[in-house]
């Protein structure tokens, strides 16, 4: 009993690390994803300003900002995919959790029993032993 209580918490260690890689992915996503936009932000605002050589490089520019909004709608799909995944994660660490507390519990009842058992044991030989 008490090796299935070790190997749940071995267990709840590794989900516990597996959902701090997976918010750690979901914050760089998140983070990657804003920067983009802020990125694309800059060249709408560039676009926007008046200067000399503004037509040689408006064409560039609309595909540069094409480009970033793909790559931050790219990325705010992966951070969707991600948290969906942090929440199934989540739920297995709770799972995972809740089982250990079971088999805890199991085990220090049945640790209850044994220790319940050796008190009653010598009485119960006095008692055989009586006519």
């Amino acid at each position: 009993m008490n090796d299935r209580i070790k190997r749940m918490k071995r267990l709840q260690a590794v989900q516990e690390q597996i959902g701090r890689l997976s918010e750690q992915r979901l914050s760089g996503l998140v983070q990657s994803e804003q920067e983009l936009r802020k990125n694309e932000i800059a060249l709408v605002t560039a676009l926007d300003e008046a200067t000399l050589l503004h037509g040689f490089f408006v064409e560039q520019m609309a595909r540069r900002v094409r480009s970033l909004a793909a790559e931050a709608d790219a990325k705010a799909a992966e951070a969707a995919v991600e948290r969906e995944k942090l929440k199934e994660e989540k739920l297995k660490l709770k799972r995972v959790e809740e089982t250990a507390k079971r088999i805890e519990k199991e085990y220090q009842r049945l640790m209850e029993r044994r220790r319940l058992e050796e008190v009653v044991k010598p009485v119960r030989r006095i008692d055989a032993s009586l006519p």
